[in-house]
């Protein structure tokens, strides 16, 4: 609890108060043993979090913001990574003089990975979901709703050779490390369809090949397409880059 005074005339007068309650973060591990579900889940870890918080301007203004999420990560089968969000938010602002609503905002954000391995390659699959209303007195002035869909494939390809010359024998490292994300960011919007209705498109690739302690040659790529809703077609654009680096260490 926080309380801000302020000198008029004579008296100490309250200007400002505000509270934050409850503020609370709980943490469970190994939920599997309560639920269980051992043998489909192992290594799980659960967080949950509360906050709420009030502010208040004495006689001008009041505001209200209150949140609340889980994280939930476990191992599936043995196997998968899986990593589970959800949190969702309020905020609200009141014209203590006029009274009227100022502004008030709601929120709603999720998100579900998994992390799969095959051989020498790992595959991680995640999507993203966030919705957005924001409104003051009169209308609504945000209602954002935005989708992500990716994909992230990392690979660590390592075959070492010997090349021999006469007696000596030099040994090469011979490994390649691969990282590349192919994304789609969708939004979507009837408030604001020139810069928040978009499908952008990107993709981004780095190889970083490893000859041996002394030599690496690393190279990468990244695209991105924007695709605007069919009355801001003008807006569309692509860009591309290319990167590349020899590292020599003696």
């Amino acid at each position: 609890y926080e309380i801000r005074l302020s000198l008029v005339g004579s008296e100490m007068c309250i200007r400002d108060r505000s509270r934050t309650f409850p503020d609370l973060v709980v943490t469970m591990n190994d939920t599997e043993e309560l639920f269980g579900v051992t043998e489909v889940i192992d290594n799980s870890r659960l967080v949950v979090r509360n906050n709420l918080r009030k502010t208040e301007t004495i006689a001008v203004s009041k505001s209200r913001a209150a949140s609340w999420g889980t994280d939930y990560q476990f191992l599936a089968v043995r196997k998968l990574d899986v990593a589970l969000n959800f949190a969702m938010n309020n905020q609200r602002e009141d014209n203590l003089v006029t009274q009227q609503l100022t502004s008030k905002t709601d929120s709603i954000n999720y998100a579900i990975q998994t992390r799969i391995p095959w051989r020498v390659w790992a595959f991680t699959p995640r999507y993203e979901r966030a919705e957005t209303e924001t409104r003051d007195a009169i209308r609504i002035t945000n209602d954002l709703k935005n989708d992500i869909f990716s994909i992230q494939i990392y690979g660590d390809i390592a075959k070492p050779l010997g090349i021999r010359f006469g007696r000596r024998e030099i040994g090469l490292a011979n490994r390649v490390i691969v990282n590349s994300t192919v994304k789609l960011d969708r939004k979507r919007s009837s408030v604001n369809p020139a810069t928040n209705f978009v499908d952008i498109y990107s993709g981004t690739l780095t190889a970083d090949y490893t000859v041996s302690q002394n030599f690496r040659l690393a190279i990468g790529g990244n695209f991105a397409q924007e695709v605007h809703h069919p009355d801001f077609r003008k807006l569309d654009k692509s860009t591309f880059g290319l990167t590349s680096t020899l590292t020599i260490q003696f």
